[in-house]
């Protein structure tokens, strides 16, 4: 299997915070974090104006903004998919509701060998040739959106960009390499930059361990709901807001 690097270009992702406490101060943040929408929108346009403004003036609307929708310890993670509807709405590009992590990666809290050792898999549509803007609350390795570059590109999708909340990288910058090798093991980290991005490969289903960690189809498909259910609901709670943030250009 072709191993799909971060593109060294999104290797530094647009973001507001280097640590994770303007976040988790939040009277929201809990309640988001286990997957209310509502609490997810109170916190979004409380803290992420800026990024959202930023991210769709320079991406715009011939971008996807994807997220990497996952089951968490304490629930389905709400605050990513409520900054893609917000970015791609401002933006007029097109919200990714499709795509999600099928499998049981807690990262939060976690230390860097578990981060190595439980890498993220995911499903869903990719369109080929399309650009994509990957969408986080917190990157603290980046390994979690290195692998949903690697399925984008894998799948004949283009990875134009990163934006996240809270980006606690060391020095600011993201691993690049998916976390497997071409034998679907681990991969050795890498921060050295290329200076050319290779094009993706025909579209085709990225190898998938049989990891016990793997979601079943029918939580796979809970999940793909639940991102659409928070999706829309963002979509419509957030309208006014982001015409305020058009307005304010």
């Amino acid at each position: 299997m072709r191993i799909h690097r971060l593109p060294a270009y999104v290797s530094e992702p647009l973001f507001l915070f280097r640590d994770d406490k303007p976040l988790k101060a939040h009277p929201a943040y809990r309640a988001a974090k286990a997957g209310d929408a509502r609490s997810a929108v109170d916190l979004v346009e409380g803290l992420a104006g800026p990024l959202i403004t930023q991210t769709a003036k320079q991406f715009g609307p011939n971008a996807i903004y994807v997220a990497p929708h996952a089951q968490e310890a304490t629930g389905d993670n709400a605050i990513p998919q409520v900054l893609v509807e917000a970015i791609a709405d401002l933006a007029g590009g097109q919200a990714d509701r499709d795509i999600v992590q099928t499998s049981r990666v807690f990262h939060t809290g976690a230390d860097p060998m578990e981060r190595l050792n439980n890498r993220a898999e995911f499903d869903g549509d990719v369109r080929p040739g399309d650009r994509y803007v990957l969408v986080d609350d917190v990157a603290t390795m980046g390994g979690t959106l290195a692998e949903l570059s690697h399925y984008i590109q894998a799948m004949g999708g283009l990875v134009a960009g990163v934006a996240v909340l809270v980006n606690a990288a060391r020095a600011g910058r993201l691993i690049q390499n998916s976390l497997r090798n071409s034998k679907g093991g681990m991969a050795m980290q890498s921060e050295k930059t290329s200076e050319s991005n290779p094009p993706p490969s025909p579209p085709r289903k990225p190898a998938t361990s049989s990891d016990s960690a793997r979601l079943t189809k029918s939580e796979i498909e809970a999940l793909r709901q639940s991102k659409k259910r928070i999706g829309a609901y963002a979509h419509e709670a957030l309208r006014e807001w982001v015409e305020e943030l058009r307005e304010k250009g």
